[in-house]
């Protein structure tokens, strides 16, 4: 799933930025409904809760990097919105929702829970979990995770192959600046 075409431009960008305009507006609309009656707010209720706000920003910030042409930085907005999206489907296979959602109230993390099955709440086993219902989590899960961490993206990304040649090589650093060497 490389989302970048030729030069390092992101393509897939007119139908993308639609969807998540759409999902911006469901994301308030059920941001207003979970929390409408507060008195009926419960632990597992502030899972969801808390992931809304946090999905906006992420795309707010993804569409601010798009617009930028910072794949840089846009690319492990999509982990993190993963990374929440897995955060709420861990309630789902607990017994007691509400016990899990206390339990990351009080700050520990899901894999010190046990789904109903026994099996700890890894983040491997929701990625799998995830991906029985939606194939392409397990490459939606990689492919950011390497621009999370320092790795070939970031090595290749960096030269810039059209305007190096023998005994020369040319960089590209943020917005578009080349640079050459050697």
């Amino acid at each position: 799933m490389n989302p970048t075409g030729k030069g390092g431009k992101l393509i897939w960008l007119g139908a993308g930025v639609k969807t998540l305009a759409r999902y911006t507006t469901e994301h308030y609309e059920l941001l207003g409904e979970a929390t409408a009656n507060p008195s009926k707010v419960y632990p597992k209720d502030h899972v969801v809760i808390a992931t809304l706000p946090r999905s906006l920003a992420n795309i707010d910030g993804f569409l601010s990097m798009i617009e930028q042409g910072n794949k840089f930085c846009a690319i492990p907005i999509t982990r993190s919105q993963l990374g929440s999206l897995m955060r709420v489907l861990a309630c789902t296979p607990v017994d007691d929702t509400s016990a899990f959602g206390q339990h990351l109230l009080q700050g520990e993390s899901p894999s010190k829970f046990k789904d109903r099955s026994g099996k700890q709440l890894r983040e491997t086993y929701l990625k799998d979990k995830l991906a029985e219902k939606h194939e392409p989590v397990d490459e939606v899960y990689e492919y950011p995770s390497g621009y999370v961490h320092l790795s070939n993206h970031h090595l290749m990304a960096a030269l810039n192959r059209e305007q190096s040649r023998k005994g020369r090589t040319a960089f590209i650093f943020a917005r578009g600046i080349v640079n050459s060497c050697g």
